[in-house]
């Protein structure tokens, strides 16, 4: 169906803005689409180790921890 190739196409686009900020070192960038991305993919495991790494190296440690499962 249609959604689903606007669903992968979405998530390709937010991927490609990911490295470019990554690239570019623009922090700020990178942590809100990287929060995106894993709104959309929360299996991402790739992604969200990169977010918590820059997370602690921006010094936002509590937003470097998982989240506590209730």
């Amino acid at each position: 169906p249609i959604s689903d190739s606007l669903d992968e196409w979405d998530i390709e686009v937010l991927s490609t803005a990911i490295a470019i900020s990554k690239i570019s070192h623009i922090d700020s960038d990178f942590l809100a689409l990287s929060e995106g991305l894993l709104a959309r993919k929360p299996d991402n495991n790739e992604c969200r180790f990169s977010l918590a790494y820059r997370y602690s190296e921006v010094g936002e440690n509590e937003m470097a921890r998982p989240p506590v499962p209730i």
